[in-house]
C-alpha cells in the first residue's frame, strides 16, 4: 500500500460546460440543432443523420449522473455511416437530455424532478421536449439509454451485470401490443450484438410496470422502445469499456436498421436471466476473524467515495474486488452508510 487513499479513479462527473464543448463538434453526416432548453436554460442538443423513411430516436443522460451512453453517442457521431443507411433511414439522438442534472451529477433535474417519471404529466421542460419530438418525427424505434448501479450482477455470481436490456411493458399485465412485440425482437438483436463483443452477455432489467415512466408510455402509445442499461465491469470505474461496446453496437444497429430483424432474435431476449442485486465494488475481509467490510463506490460533484454497505460477517457477499487483510482495527466505529475515502478510516493494516 503506497498511499492512504482508497480512491485512484478519475471522476465520471463533468460540468455541463465540458459536455457542451464536446457536443459542439459534429463530425461526418451528423447535423446538430437545439431541441429546446432545460429548466435552467441550458441547450439540449439534437443530432440527426440520414433522410430515409425508417426513423430511429434515442436519448441518453435522462438522469444527470448516468453519462456512459453520452460518451458512447459522442463516439458514434465520429463514425461514418454507409450511404445506404442514410438513404433508407433517419436517425435522431439527444446525447444529454438532462443538462441541469449533469451539472449537479444527480438523477433529477434542476427542480428535483425525475424526468423519467414525468412522461404523462410533462411538468419538466425536458419531458416536454421529448414528447414533442416523439409526436413530430413518429419514430419506428426508440432507445432509452441509462446507467445502472454496481449492485446488479449475473445470477448466483460475482459477475457484474455490465449490460441489461429491457422491453418495457405497455400494460400492467403481460398483455403485449404490437409495439412491444417488435421491441422484444429488437431487444434480442441488441443482446446478440452485445454478446458477440462482451463474453458475459446480458441480463434482463426489471420489467416492473411504472405508469409514469417514458418506457411504458412510449411502448403503449408511440413506438417500440428498448431500454439499455450499462453497469459495472471489473475495475473500470469510468465505464470506458462499456461506452466502447455500446458505441459499436449502436453503429451496427444503425447500419442494419432499414430492415426489421428476424423473429429468431426474440428468443435471445426472452431467454435472458434477470439481474440479481447484492454486488459491491470492494470487500475487505480479515483472514483472522472472517469478518470484514463491504463497500460500494459513489460519486458527487465533490468527488468519489466509498460507502459502507455491510459490516461484520460478509464472507459470502459477492464483490468485484476482494482484498484479504491481516486485521481490521478493533474499536473502529464502522457503520452502514458511512462514507470513507481513506484506508485509515477503516483501520485496515497489513497486506492490502
Amino acid at each position: 500500500m503506497n498511499s492512504n487513499s482508497l480512491l485512484n479513479f478519475v471522476p465520471r462527473f463533468k460540468p455541463f460546460g465540458e459536455w457542451a464543448e464536446w457536443m459542439l463538434t459534429s463530425i461526418g453526416p451528423w447535423d446538430r440543432t437545439e431541441a429546446g432548453r432545460s429548466s435552467e436554460n441550458k441547450p439540449i442538443y439534437l443530432y440527426r443523420a440520414g433522410h430515409g423513411p425508417r426513423i430511429l430516436l434515442g436519448w441518453a443522460q435522462m438522469h444527470g449522473n448516468e453519462p456512459t451512453a453520452t460518451n458512447a453517442l459522442l463516439a458514434l457521431f465520429q463514425e461514418e455511416l454507409p450511404k445506404e443507411a442514410q438513404e433508407k433511414c433517419t436517425f435522431y439522438f439527444i446525447p444529454l437530455l438532462n443538462p441541469d442534472g449533469a451539472d449537479r451529477f444527480t438523477r433529477e433535474n434542476a427542480s428535483g424532478l425525475d424526468i423519467n417519471r414525468d412522461a404523462r404529466e410533462c411538468a419538466t421542460p425536458e419531458a416536454q421536449i421529448l414528447i414533442k419530438l416523439l409526436e413530430r418525427i413518429k419514430p419506428d424505434l426508440c432507445l432509452n439509454l441509462h446507467d445502472q448501479r454496481v449492485t446488479f450482477r449475473h445470477k448466483n455470481t460475482s459477475i457484474p451485470a455490465t449490460f441489461s436490456i429491457l422491453s418495457p411493458r405497455n400494460h400492467p399485465t403481460d398483455l403485449d401490443n404490437s409495439f412491444r412485440e417488435i421491441s422484444k425482437i429488437w431487444s434480442g438483436f441488441l443482446v446478440d450484438k452485445i454478446s458477440a463483443i462482451h463474453p458475459a452477455g446480458c441480463t434482463s432489467f426489471s420489467d416492473e410496470f411504472y405508469p409514469s415512466a417514458f418506457g411504458e408510455l412510449i411502448q403503449e402509445k408511440y413506438a417500440p422502445i428498448v431500454l439499455i442499461e450499462t453497469g459495472a465491469f471489473s475495475t473500470d470505474y469510468n465505464r470506458t469499456y462499456q461506452a466502447r461496446v455500446l458505441s459499436t453496437v449502436l453503429h451496427a444497429l444503425l447500419v442494419q436498421f432499414s430492415e426489421i430483424p428476424a423473429e429468431e432474435y426474440l428468443r435471445r431476449y426472452t431467454d435472458l436471466e434477470p439481474a440479481e442485486t447484492g454486488l459491491v465494488d470492494l470487500l475487505l475481509l480479515s483472514e483472522k476473524s472472517g469478518t470484514g467490510v463491504a463497500l460500494s463506490l459513489f460519486e458527487n460533484t465533490e468527488g468519489i467515495y466509498y460507502e459502507i454497505m455491510e459490516v461484520g460477517d460478509v464472507a459470502d457477499c459477492p464483490a468485484i474486488t476482494t482484498i484479504y487483510c491481516e486485521e481490521i482495527l478493533k474499536g473502529n466505529l464502522l457503520a452502514v452508510g458511512q462514507k470513507v475515502t481513506q484506508w485509515s478510516a477503516l483501520g485496515v493494516f497489513g497486506s492490502v
